[in-house]
């Protein structure tokens, strides 16, 4: 209806959360204006209810005005598995953090335990074997991608054959999957509510594109397979733009193919039935 949902559903970057989080550590000040009323800033990541008494939990410090109190007398802003903007007004600290985890509360106790003791009242010297290994670590760090162990026996017999599913509510209607070219691992084609989706599965990379999987509207994705045994080949969809991951499983077992699909976080449920396909 156009009415924007306001207490969750943004898609950031995160640059663009620490922003955010910086803004809000200066009080609404940016750039030497008043984006947002100082005394507004206060009251919101103010403790204003409370929510529990457990001292080692970081949902259990009071809430505000969309902001959650922390621990350690910091505040901060919340998204669905693992997203932080944590703002430490003692530390004049501002930490982000953006990821894809269903334990929310082990990262936040890393942020307790490893950095927040390392912060001091005076800068650092300056050290640049330290600044130079943090750049080198930073640019080799990737997702992992599934990796084959597979001897591509069951590959040449499958490849090419379109197996059909009975009705389910996923509405996947059949799978296809074809040899990889250019170096790629394979192609899967998706047909879904009539219309096929290539997937293009990355050997030992990561292939980017667009889609459209079961809950997840069209949107980018990166997307990897191997065949991870003789008879299986696995492909793992990143979409990227969000803490979502979903793995698809083929398993070809006589002249059937048995389809999972996990993902890595999920509000119910991340294992889908298995659903079963047949040679057209």
């Amino acid at each position: 209806q156009g009415v924007t949902l306001g207490g969750y559903g943004l898609s950031l970057r995160t640059e663009e959360i620490a922003r955010f989080g910086q803004l809000s550590l200066q009080k609404g000040q940016w750039q030497g204006k008043t984006l947002v009323p100082a005394a507004w800033v206060e009251q919101a990541t103010a403790r204003q209810t409370s929510n529990g008494g457990d001292p080692k939990s970081d949902w259990e410090q009071g809430y505000g005005y969309q902001f959650w109190r922390s621990r350690h007398h910091a505040y901060r802003g919340d998204g669905a598995f693992g997203q932080f903007c944590i703002v430490v007004p003692e530390q004049d600290a501002v930490v982000i953090v953006t990821s894809g985890v269903k334990n929310m509360q082990a990262v936040l106790n890393v942020v307790w335990d490893k950095l927040l003791p390392a912060f001091h009242s005076k800068a650092l010297d300056a050290d640049d074997a330290a600044v130079n290994a943090l750049k080198g670590r930073l640019s080799t760090l990737s997702v992992r991608a599934p990796e084959g162990s597979g001897t591509g026996a069951t590959a040449a017999k499958v490849a090419g054959k379109k197996y059909v599913f009975p009705s389910n509510e996923r509405k996947l209607e059949a799978v296809t999957l074809e040899e990889g070219k250019d170096g790629d691992a394979a192609t899967l084609i998706l047909r879904v509510k009539g219309v096929d989706q290539q997937v293009v599965c990355g050997k030992a990379v990561w292939r980017k594109g667009r889609l459209a999987l079961g809950q997840f509207p069209e949107q980018p994705t990166a997307t990897s397979g191997a065949w991870t045994s003789d008879d299986t080949f696995t492909a793992k969809v990143c979409f990227y733009e969000t803490p979502f991951s979903v793995t698809l499983g083929l398993t070809f077992s006589g002249d059937r193919l048995l389809y999972d699909s996990e993902s890595n976080v999920a509000f119910g449920p991340t294992k889908q039935p298995q659903l079963i396909g047949r040679p057209e």
